[in-house]
């Protein structure tokens, strides 16, 4: 299986569509090309580039979705991130009383297990399944630190957030479910 993650192979429009028509049931080249409108090469290029990720199976003329590898990452992008401690976790919340003043990130750590955590701190800032213009990640975390560029990028990096086309979203760090309105 490829390394593509399930969030790159849904940046592309084009593969977006395929992916689509497959969840609703399209299972032969045709029936993609005829459920999405795009030419049969495409299709045929996003699929191969889809079944190299491990994302869909060909079985002769029928093709099939393949779950385990979205599934797999949800799981890991909601699980802890390896090496950031989780919140009631001590270690954590000195990272935190260290490195925020009133709200504010004083400076990024030098040390990477205590700029993960930072990243994980700023993560939570970000839906899930949300996509954000650059700008409005720049205003988000220019909330915080003077040095956004510095902190998109250690985000980017540590696949906190990712990005394709000017548009960020979340893509790991803990996940803190927010209480429900009643």
């Amino acid at each position: 299986m490829g390394e593509m993650s399930t969030a790159g192979m849904l940046a592309n429009p084009d593969r977006r569509r395929v992916f689509a028509a497959l969840v609703l049931g399209s299972s032969t080249y045709s029936a993609i090309a005829n459920a999405t409108g795009l030419d049969p090469k495409t299709v045929t290029v996003c699929l191969e580039r889809m079944e190299a990720g491990g994302y869909v199976r060909r079985d002769g003329d029928r093709i099939e979705l393949v779950d385990e590898p979205i599934l797999a990452q949800a799981r890991l992008r909601t699980a802890p991130t390896p090496g950031v401690p989780v919140d009631g976790d001590s270690e954590r919340q000195s990272v935190i009383r260290t490195f925020f003043r009133d709200g504010r990130l004083v400076s990024i750590p030098v040390q990477h297990k205590k700029q993960l955590v930072i990243y994980d701190v700023l993560a939570q800032r970000f839906e899930p399944g949300v996509r954000y213009p650059e700008v409005e990640v720049n205003f988000e975390l220019g909330k915080v630190f003077a040095d956004v560029a510095a902190l998109r990028r250690g985000m980017v990096d540590n696949l906190f957030l990712e990005r394709a086309d000017g548009e960020y979203w979340r893509a790991g760090g803990t996940f803190v479910p927010r209480p429900s309105p009643t």
